[in-house]
């Protein structure tokens, strides 16, 4: 998965930054790494550890739109993030046990997507709904009372020109939540 954050501190720059883009896959040993380039990909610095093998996975990563630094990747059983390009990595679990890859066969479980929203709010697409976290709050909460409730959300999309809309892909089509 990949992102940019171009808006930097500004949601009308003069000149967006399309420099800054930070790319989450996984090494020859399955684990999660996030690299990041201001040079539009020419060269890259990892910013997750450098640790073979390491506990986590990855499945998607997010960066603040607007304030720089603020990262974050879902893997299969949490999810990461950094306020700092990745000198201090913190993960956040609370409120996703519904959702989080325990073993248990057939369960319904992934952490499928995750976007940053301006309103300080960091949205999880997973495979039973949609879930959201204020920046500061240390608990995930489920979004309730949506056409979308259980369904399997796979992929977020949120845009600056419809800044109250978060476009939702899941296995049941194409949502549109509106964020209040």
């Amino acid at each position: 998965d990949m992102t940019a954050a171009s808006l930097l501190g500004d949601t009308d720059p003069d000149e967006p930054n399309w420099n800054q883009l930070f790319a989450a896959g996984l090494n020859a040993d399955g684990t999660g790494v996030v690299a990041f380039s201001n040079d539009q990909g020419e060269t890259w610095v990892r910013l997750t550890p450098n640790i073979d093998p390491a506990p986590w996975g990855m499945s998607a990563i997010t960066a603040d739109p607007f304030i720089e630094g603020l990262v974050a990747f879902s893997e299969p059983r949490s999810v990461w993030f950094t306020e700092n390009f990745g000198v201090n990595w913190q993960v956040t679990t609370k409120g996703l046990s519904n959702v989080l890859d325990r073993g248990i066969e057939g369960a319904p479980f992934g952490l499928n997507d995750l976007v940053y929203h301006p309103s300080d709010e960091l949205f999880l697409a997973t495979a039973r709904g949609l879930y959201e976290k204020s920046t500061t709050a240390s608990e995930w909460s489920k979004v309730e009372d949506t056409d979308f409730g259980l369904t399997e959300l796979t992929g977020l999309l949120f845009t600056q020109t419809s800044p109250n809309k978060l476009w939702i892909n899941s296995v049941d089509g194409v949502f549109v939540f509106v964020i209040e």
